[in-house]
């Protein structure tokens, strides 16, 4: 059995008369004149509900179970009252949009009633109704610019840090004038205010990264390459002491006592490096190097320092053998540590030349987001929409005055009417002679 479902008519009006008193030359409504039209094309009266007529939570559920059933096969209702909640997806195979949400949420919802676990079709149509030089596209240019905002966020791409809710976007009279006239200049003129926006995210990008690129080249780079400049140069020396000082015989000086065993100095070593009592004091000198123990930080292990023109530090370890061993070692990675220093200020001298290149570079759409500022000057100033809303639609004394003539010359004859057609009448004039009528 075909279904069909037309959920939603939010700013379509709601029924005004029950469907048998229904008459459209002098009470028309769009359910009702959908419902007559259903009927006349062979849909059973009693097939078709609307879901303005369940007036409580009970008939709500009665008539949900018999959409659910399939013994309701058209149910026409507004966003609000066939929103969230309403569970009748079982048999749907179409969903029909009459009018245009101020949401994407709103517009979510309407196609969740059907897209949705429950649903016994594998699939089902989706009909989106819009007329041609009617605020329909206007409408969907808002959706489209709220979904574009609320996708960049949630994917966490928006470089903007606020946004003004569009549903508060004021028309003046002359872009009304100018939509409803089918003018092509509105088509453009959204086109190009969307252009600039996304050139002017891309700007802001732009800035953002010049900003962190100044803020290297003149404080965090030239930092690294002084770093790393002096470190360079404190291994050299480094290494030129631990080759001048190696002999062929082992010997460290403790306590300003030469040791030959490396069993005895080793402990004595161990016991002096682990001892509070010593902590930033010399306890050693090892071929031209001075080991000295460092302030236990928390619960770290214990470090000490071999500091020769620059400072290496090791962990001491848990056997005084394995502490001389990694001191022995640390001097023997001297050329490893050197080619790692050289390296790294390679990198940053590399990063600096590269920061500075882009910082030379202008922004690459400047030029057009130039001429589309242009452009969109002159759309709105062939649309007036450049002038205030009074300037663009009438003038104010002119209007007033006109009223108060026609009221004055007609108040005998119309008691009043012919100056509320007189206020129509003008607004019928201005949109002629601005060639829309």
């Amino acid at each position: 059995m075909e279904i069909t479902s037309i959920p939603y008519l939010s700013l379509l009006s709601t029924p005004k008369c029950s469907s048998d008193e229904y008459d459209p030359d002098k009470n028309f409504d769009v359910y009702n004149h959908v419902k007559a039209t259903l009927v006349q094309l062979g849909v059973p009266k009693n097939e078709i509900a609307f879901i303005h007529d369940a007036e409580n939570d009970v008939a709500k559920q009665a008539l949900f179970d018999n959409v659910r059933a399939g013994s309701i096969r058209i149910l026409l209702g507004s966003t609000e009252k066939m929103g969230a909640g309403t569970n009748v997806q079982n048999k749907i195979v179409a969903l029909h949009h009459l009018d245009t949400p101020y949401r994407p949420r709103d517009l979510e919802q309407r196609e969740g009633r059907g897209i949705r676990q429950g649903n016994e079709n594998p699939e089902i149509d989706i009909f989106t109704y819009v007329t041609e030089r009617t605020f329909d596209a206007y409408m969907y240019q808002i959706l489209e610019n709220k979904q574009r905002f609320i996708s960049q966020i949630n994917r966490g791409e928006l470089t903007v840090r606020e946004a003004q809710d569009i549903d508060e976007t004021a028309l003046t009279y002359a872009e009304i004038k100018a939509i409803t006239s089918a003018n092509p200049l509105i088509k453009r003129k959204h086109e190009v205010e969307l252009a600039i926006g996304d050139m002017q995210v891309l700007e802001r990008q732009y800035r953002f990264n010049r900003y962190g690129l100044q803020d290297k080249v003149v404080r965090e780079l030239p930092q690294a390459i002084e770093k790393n400049s002096k470190r360079i140069e404190e291994i050299e020396k480094d290494i030129a002491l631990r080759n001048g000082s190696t002999g062929e015989n082992f010997v460290i000086m403790i306590g300003g006592k030469p040791y030959t065993e490396k069993k005895d100095a080793a402990e004595l070593l161990h016991k002096l490096l682990l001892s509070s009592a010593n902590v930033d004091k010399v306890v050693a000198v090892y071929q031209g190097f001075q080991i000295i123990p460092n302030q236990l930080v928390m619960l770290d292990n214990r470090t000490a320092s071999v500091r020769g023109n620059g400072d290496h530090r090791l962990d001491v370890s848990n056997s005084a053998i394995g502490t001389l061993t990694r001191i022995d070692n640390l001097m023997e990675r001297f050329e490893e540590n050197l080619k790692s220093a050289n390296e790294r200020l390679q990198t940053c001298v590399a990063e600096t030349e590269a920061a500075n290149a882009e910082l030379s570079k202008p922004f690459e759409h400047a030029e057009k987001l130039t001429e589309l500022t242009l452009e969109l000057e002159k759309i709105n100033a062939e649309l007036n929409l450049d002038k205030t809303e009074v300037e663009a639609v009438i003038d104010d004394t002119k209007f007033q005055n006109e009223v108060k003539d026609e009221e004055s010359g007609d108040e005998d004859e119309n008691d009043g009417e012919a100056g509320e057609g007189r206020i129509y009448d003008s607004g019928e004039r201005e949109f002629q002679e601005a060639g829309y009528m």
